[in-house]
C-alpha cells in the first residue's frame, strides 16, 4: 500500500479520522520468457504472471520492424504465477520483425512494465552450393552464443556455435534441390529462446 491520507471530520464535539488508503504499488515485475516466430504467421511470448495478488490485465504492445510500440491487444487474468503464452497470429514473420512489450495492470490501474522482446528475422540467399544465413539479432535478455542448427532425419543438430552478436552463417556444400530446415537459438547459460 503506497500513499496515505488523513481527514479529520467533526461530529458532536468528537473529532472522527476518517482514513483514506490509496494503492499506489504497482504489480511486480516479472520476466518475458521469448517471443519466438513459429511460423510465418504466427509469433508465441511466453512470459510469467505477476505474482502480485490484486493483478487484473495485461496490455501486449507490438512493434514492427523497430518501428514504435503501440497497445495492441489486452489479456485478462486474475491467476497469480505460472506462465501465460500469448500467441499472435496476425503477422508477416518472412518479412518482419516484432518486438513485444507486456504491461501487467491491478485492480487501481497501477502499471509494471515488462522487459522488451524481439523476434529475429531471418533472410536465406542462396549463392553457389551456399545457403547464407543472415538475421536480426534477438532482443529480449542478455544471450552469450547463437547455435544454427538443421532438421536432419527427424532431430535437430547443431551445424554452428558462435558469439550472440553474429548474424550471419554461411552453409556450404549444399547439393540438390531439397528443402534445408535451420533453427536459430540464443543461449544465455540457463534458458533458451528460437
Amino acid at each position: 500500500v503506497g500513499l496515505s491520507k488523513y481527514t479529520s471530520v467533526p461530529s458532536q464535539g468528537n473529532t472522527l479520522t476518517n482514513l483514506l488508503v490509496l494503492d499506489t504499488t504497482p504489480p511486480a515485475k516479472e520476466p518475458i520468457l521469448y517471443a519466438s516466430v513459429v511460423s510465418l504467421g504466427e509469433v508465441d511470448l511466453l512470459y510469467e504472471q505477476t505474482l502480485s495478488p490484486d493483478i487484473n490485465h495485461y496490455y501486449i504492445y507490438r512493434g514492427i520492424n523497430g518501428g514504435t510500440m503501440v497497445l495492441y491487444d489486452s489479456v485478462f487474468s486474475t491467476r497469480t504465477g505460472g506462465t501465460l503464452l500469448y500467441k499472435d497470429k496476425n503477422v508477416s514473420a518472412g518479412s518482419n520483425y516484432y518486438c513485444y512489450k507486456i504491461v501487467a495492470v491491478d485492480n487501481c490501474g497501477n502499471k509494471q512494465s515488462y522487459n522488451q522482446h524481439c523476434t529475429m528475422l531471418a533472410k536465406v540467399k542462396q549463392q553457389q552450393r551456399t545457403l547464407r544465413v543472415s538475421w536480426t539479432p534477438y532482443i529480449g535478455f542478455m544471450a552469450d552464443t547463437v547455435k544454427v542448427q538443421q532438421y536432419v532425419n527427424g532431430k535437430w543438430i547443431t551445424r554452428k556455435i558462435d558469439k550472440a552478436t553474429d548474424t550471419v552463417y554461411n552453409d556450404t556444400g549444399i547439393t540438390c534441390i531439397k528443402r534445408y530446415y535451420r533453427i536459430l537459438a540464443y543461449y544465455d547459460n540457463t534458458k533458451e529462446t528460437a
